[in-house]
């Protein structure tokens, strides 16, 4: 596991609705002259894509900015965070730079994530 958790205070802000999770895209296809095309698996194993939107108070945006810039190194290394679907605790990394945009008091935070194999 990671060194480092996601912060216990912004689990309970994924806002409703916005939470995706997908097999991770692991088929290698070609095209045969005459009949199916041919599959195989690509790798062992591999990063499944995981997104979601947080809602953040001002407050809160300054702790995420912590985690993010200062504890993860903008975003390098990998942490721990509990899956919403699961329940367990998954090892991740920040796979785009969190986009940021006005929501009422606060701000609403664009996410997505790997989950490392």
């Amino acid at each position: 596991m990671a060194d480092y958790d996601w912060p216990t205070g912004l689990y309970g802000l994924i806002l409703k609705g916005t939470y995706q999770e997908s097999p991770p895209d692991n088929v290698l296809r070609g095209t045969m002259d005459v009949g199916p095309d041919k599959t195989r698996q690509r790798v062992t194993s591999d990063t499944r894509p995981i997104s979601f939107d947080i809602f953040l108070t001002k407050g809160n945006v300054v702790v995420f900015d912590e985690f993010y810039a200062n504890t993860l190194s903008e975003g390098v290394s990998r942490f721990n965070f509990t899956s919403p679907r699961t329940k367990t605790s998954i090892e991740c990394r920040f796979k785009k730079v969190p986009a940021y945009s006005d929501f009422g008091e606060g701000f609403r935070i664009k996410i997505e994530l790997e989950k490392m194999p």
